[in-house]
């Protein structure tokens, strides 16, 4: 298994970074479509769990900014270029484990919503740790790309959910 996501990243670090970013993109939006079906069927967001009260007690600009711009960054920064950086210069640690701990950690972050919420973000973590790893390897800004589609995957759910409709 390690040596199949190792080998993703050096895939995606051969591509240019137009590709790399709608190769990632097009992966989010396929674990979207995934996450929206399971969520119709077991309801995992709904109005009383996960960020919906905390999004709904705050002005839309404020909730669009927090959860397309803040949130984004700020998980970036926590929960895959701090774990990637550090892990990889233990150098006891190679590129898939980190990419594990670091989707492991994103997901343990969004347990203060439910297990099932928690459990759903590891897979979201999972692409962005890849991405960021990817990038990482290429010599690109893998901060920007990985906020960036962070933002974008946050953004989809806030349109599914009507957040931006009211």
């Amino acid at each position: 298994m390690s040596s199949s996501v190792t080998r993703v990243v050096a895939l995606l670090r051969t591509v240019g970074p137009v590709p790399r970013f709608c190769l990632l993109a097009g992966t989010l939006a396929l674990l979207w479509l995934a996450c929206f079906a399971v969520d119709r069927v077991f309801p995992i967001v709904t109005a009383t769990s996960g960020p919906i009260p905390l999004l709904t007690s705050m002005s839309r600009e404020h909730a669009v900014a927090l959860t397309v711009f803040i949130g984004p960054a700020t998980e970036t920064a926590l929960f895959q270029a701090l774990p990637l950086h550090v892990l990889k210069r233990a150098r006891s640690v190679g590129t898939s484990r980190a990419i594990w701990a670091s989707a492991v950690l994103f997901g343990a972050a969004h347990a203060t919503y439910s297990l099932a919420y928690a459990l759903g973000a590891i897979p979201l973590g999972f692409v962005l740790a890849l991405g960021y790893a990817a990038q990482m390897r290429a010599g690109g800004l893998p901060f920007y790309l990985v906020s960036s589609l962070h933002g974008l995957y946050n953004f989809a759910w806030l349109l599914a959910l009507g957040m931006l409709l009211q």
